[in-house]
C-alpha cells in the first residue's frame, strides 16, 4: 500500500485512562463491518502464549525493495488458507511495479489475502479473521491477535483500521464508500475482493509471540544510507528508529533514465528480481533490458562494478547505486548546523565559539562566548533523536556537555553527560559507527586505547565505553570524514607524526572491516586535517588541511579509500592561521 495512503500519525504509548476508551469502543468498532456467522471458523490460538503481549505496532513505512517474501508474512498467508480452504495469498511484489510510491508489498511485509465480498462464503470468512485479529483475549487484551502478529494495519471491504490509531477505529479507505466507487471496477483498490494487512517488522520476521512464544520488541527495519533514496534489506532486530538522510534529488539536467535511476536508488536486486527497476539498471550497465535479473545480468554488473572501482558483488547495492547516480544526482543539502548546502567549520577561539559556512570567511558566525573552559568540541550530528544537528563539548575539569541543537544555529539548555572525560587526548564521532542508526562517540585514552560509546539516540549512551583498538597513542590526530570508502560504513582517519596518513575502515558493528592502511604522505606538515564533508559537491566525503600560513587545501576523497586524481588546490580566502580550535561537521 501507499504510505501516502496512511499517514503516520505521532502517537506514544496510550494511557490507561484512553486505553479504557479504547476497549470500550471494540464493539461498536467491529459492528462497523458486517458480522461473521456463528459458525465461521477462526485461526486457531497457539498454546504456551506468554502472559504478556506485544504493543500496537507503531507506523513504520516501507523504506526498502527486497521483493521477497518474508517468513512471517508468508506464515499468515498460509494460515489464512489453511483455515479457509479455497482462498489463496499473494505478498511480495517487484520494486516499483505499480503506481504506489512506496508500498509494504515491495520489502515483502504484507500480506494481500484473497476473499471476495461478494462472496457470500468469503466475506464472512474475511470478516471472522479480521474480527478474530482485534478481539480481546481471555485475559483482556485488547486486539490480542493482531498484536501477536504483528499486524500494523488492516484494509478491508471499503474500511481500514491502524494499530497506530486505534481510537479511530475502522474509518472508510479512500472514498470507497462513495457512489462512484460502488461497481465491480473499484474492487481492487476498494479491497473488495481480498484483505490488505501490513506487518510491523517483528511480524514479518516471524519474531512475534504467536510464532515464537515471546513478547517481540518493537522493530524499525532497515534504514536508507548516505546518498540512496532506498535501503538495503536487514534481517537482524534493529530496534532503533532510523536516522533520516535527506532524499537524493536528481539535478534539472539529468537524463529522463537518469533521473529514474536517481528516484529508485538503493533499490536491491539480484538475480531473480523482476520489473522496472531491473529495466532501468540493465540499460545503465549496459545489459540487456529485459526486465529479469538473469545470469547474464549478474555478470554484466560485476564488469560495470569493477570497471567503476565497486566491489564486484553482483547485486545493486548501495555502493554500486552511488555509483551509478553519481552523475545525476544534485548535490545533497549539508547536514552542518544552519543546514546550507556547503560544508560547514566550527571554530574555537579565546572562548568565543564562531561557524563558518564557507572557507571564504575565517571571521564567521558568532553562536556562543564564555567557552574559554572548552577543551574539545565534537559535531555528532543528530545526538538526541530529534533531527537536529547537536554539539558536545569538554570542560577543563573533565565534564561532557552536551548542547542541544535548534535547528538554526543556536542551542538549547547543556546537559551533564558526566566526569572522567579529561582522561582522553582525543574525542571525535565518526556518526554512525555501530550500525544502529544513532550517533555515538570515539576517544583516545592517554594510553593509547581507543573507545567506543554507543549513542542512544537520546542524547545519552548506551552503555560504558569499550575498547575497540590499542597503539593509537601513536597518532597526533584522529578524525572521521563519515563514509570515506564508500560502503555506506563509517571510518577513521589518523595522521602519525612522521607525515603518514592512516585509513581505519569500520565494519558498521562498531569494529573495523579491515587493520589500517597508508593512504598518503608528507601531511606532517599541516597544522590541522579536517573532515569537511562534501566541497567539491560529488557527493563523496573530502579532506582539507590547513598550511602553517592560514590556507585551507582541499583533499577530494575518490569514494574508495583514497583521493581523486586533483587534489591539494587552496580553497580558501582569507587568511585562517588565528583560528584555535577547529572543527569539521560533515
Amino acid at each position: 500500500m501507499s504510505r501516502t495512503a496512511h499517514p503516520r500519525l505521532s502517537a506514544g504509548t496510550l494511557s490507561a485512562g484512553v486505553m479504557v476508551v479504547v476497549v470500550a469502543l471494540v464493539g461498536a468498532i467491529l459492528t462497523t463491518a458486517p458480522a461473521a456467522s456463528a459458525a465461521t471458523a477462526v485461526p486457531p490460538t497457539p498454546t504456551g502464549l506468554p502472559a504478556g503481549v506485544e504493543e500496537l505496532a507503531s507506523y513504520v513505512g516501507a523504506n526498502s525493495c527486497d521483493a521477497s517474501t518474508k517468513p512471517g508474512s508468508a506464515a499468515l498467508g498460509a494460515l489464512l488458507v489453511r483455515t479457509y480452504p479455497g482462498t489463496s495469498y499473494g505478498s511480495a511484489r517487484a520494486c516499483a511495479s505499480d503506481s504506489l510510491a512506496t508500498s509494504e508489498h515491495y520489502d515483502g511485509r504484507a500480506v494481500d489475502w484473497m476473499a471476495n465480498s461478494r462472496n457470500a462464503t468469503q466475506k464472512a470468512q474475511a470478516t471472522a479473521a479480521v474480527t478474530w485479529m482485534l478481539a480481546k483475549d481471555k485475559a483482556g487484551n485488547p486486539y490480542a491477535m493482531a498484536r501477536r502478529l504483528g499486524v500494523m494495519y488492516l484494509i478491508w471491504n471499503n474500511r481500514t483500521w491502524s494499530a497506530y490509531r486505534p481510537q479511530e477505529g475502522w474509518k472508510e479507505y479512500n472514498g470507497c464508500l462513495s457512489a462512484a466507487r460502488a461497481g465491480t471496477a473499484y474492487d481492487t483498490t476498494c479491497h473488495r475482493n481480498h484483505v490488505h494487512i501490513s506487518l510491523s517488522w517483528a511480524g514479518a520476521m516471524k519474531r512475534t509471540s504467536y510464532w515464537s512464544k515471546k513478547v517481540a520488541v518493537p522493530e524499525y527495519g532497515p534504514c536508507r544510507t548516505w546518498l540512496t533514496n532506498w535501503a538495503s534489506p536487514r534481517t537482524s532486530v534493529n530496534p532503533a528508529r532510523c536516522q533520516e538522510p535527506p532524499a537524493v534529488r536528481a539535478m534539472p539536467t539529468a537524463t529522463s533514465s537518469g533521473k529514474r535511476l536517481v528516484s529508485i536508488s538503493g533499490m536491491y536486486l539480484k538475480e531473480g528480481s523482476t520489473g522496472p527497476a531491473v529495466t532501468s539498471v540493465q540499460s545503465a550497465i549496459g545489459a540487456s533490458a529485459t526486465g529479469t535479473f538473469s545470469t547474464a545480468t549478474v555478470t554484466a554488473l560485476t564488469s560495470w562494478q569493477k570497471r567503476n572501482g565497486v566491489t564486484a558483488t553482483g547485486v545493486t547495492d548501495a555502493a554500486t547505486w552511488r555509483a551509478l547516480i553519481r552523475t545525476y544526482a544534485a548535490p545533497p543539502v549539508s547536514l552542518g548546523l544552519d543546514a546550507r548546502i556547503d560544508s560547514d567549520i566550527l571554530t574555537l577561539t579565546d572562548g568565543r565559539l564562531t561557524l563558518s559556512d564557507t572557507v571564504a570567511d575565517p571571521q564567521g558566525r558568532l553562536l556562543a562566548t564564555g567557552w574559554s573552559g572548552v577543551t574539545a568540541v565534537v559535531a555528532p550530528g543528530d545526538f538526541t533523536g530529534d533531527a537536529y544537528p547537536d554539539l558536545l563539548s569538554r570542560t577543563t575539569d573533565g565534564h561532557l556537555w552536551l548542547h542541544p541543537g535548534t535547528g538554526n544555529a543556536t542551542f538549547g539548555s547543556p546537559v551533564d553527560l558526566g566526569s572522567g572525560w579529561n582522561g582522553y587526548s582525543t574525542l571525535l564521532s565518526p556518526g554512525d559507527f555501530t550500525g544502529d542508526g544513532r550517533s555515538d562517540l570515539v576517544g583516545v585514552r592517554s594510553n593509547g586505547d581507543l573507545y567506543l560509546y554507543r549513542g542512544n539516540g537520546a542524547g545519552r549512551f548506551s552503555g560504558p565505553g569499550t575498547r575497540i583498538g590499542t597503539g593509537w597513542g601513536a597518532f597526533d590526530a584522529v578524525l572521521s570524514p563519515g563514509d570515506f570508502t564508500g560502503d555506506a560504513r563509517a571510518d577513521i582517519i589518523a595522521r602519525r607524526p612522521d607525515g603518514t596518513l592512516w585509513l581505519y575502515a569500520g565494519n558498521g558493528r562498531g569494529g573495523w572491516a579491515a587493520t589500517g592502511r597508508t593512504i598518503g604522505r608528507g601531511w606532517q606538515s599541516f597544522t590541522t586535517v579536517l573532515a569537511a564533508g562534501d566541497i567539491n559537491r560529488d557527493n563523496l566525503s573530502d579532506l582539507m588541511a590547513l598550511t602553517s600560513d592560514g590556507r585551507w587545501l582541499a583533499y577530494p576523497g575518490s569514494g574508495r579509500g583514497g583521493f581523486g586524481p586533483v587534489y591539494g588546490q587552496q580553497v580558501s580566502r582569507g587568511d585562517w592561521s588565528a583560528a584555535g580550535l577547529v572543527v569539521g561537521v560533515r
